[in-house]
């Protein structure tokens, strides 16, 4: 370019040739810095694009994990729901079983009682049968209206 520099610059005093010069070279830094921060701007667009991928991976893992995290939350309220009856059922059947287990007892003291009247009762009829003698003719010809039921000795 020099030659295409001397042809305009003919006649130019030393000066100013001097001055063009040094506008030249700034000319010439200007267009490096220039080319340099146009550089830099696409390198800083390259990492801005690259960043906005990126967070847009990291909104989508969230969104993917926020959905994850509802059917846990869900799953873990039906977990809780379903221990709920069942420690309901199980206080059911325990509430059942204390009542089994009272009539239970309340059976086996009205069988106790009836042993114990029959044993008195066959005491009795033993010592009606030595008393009378003959035996069972007597038994059964009068009856014992005197004598207690079964039902009136639960307290034995």
């Amino acid at each position: 370019m020099s030659w295409a520099a001397d042809d305009w610059t003919s006649g130019l005093t030393g000066q100013v040739l001097q001055k063009v010069r040094e506008l030249q070279a700034q000319q010439e830094r200007l267009g490096r810095e220039r080319q340099q921060k146009q550089l830099q701007l696409d390198n800083a667009e390259a990492a801005l694009h690259k960043h906005k991928l990126k967070s847009e991976e990291v909104r989508a893992e969230l969104t993917a994990a926020q959905r994850e995290l509802a059917g846990v939350r869900e799953q873990a309220q039906g977990e809780v729901r379903a221990r709920e009856r069942l420690a309901q059922d199980l206080q059911a059947r325990q509430a059942q079983v204390c009542s089994l287990e009272g009539q239970l007892e309340a059976a086996h003291t009205l069988t106790g009682n009836l042993t114990k009247e029959v044993k008195r009762l066959e005491a009795e009829l033993e010592k009606l049968q030595r008393a009378n003698g003959s035996g069972d003719s007597m038994l059964f010809s009068t009856p014992c209206w005197n004598m207690a039921s079964p039902w009136e000795h639960n307290s034995m």
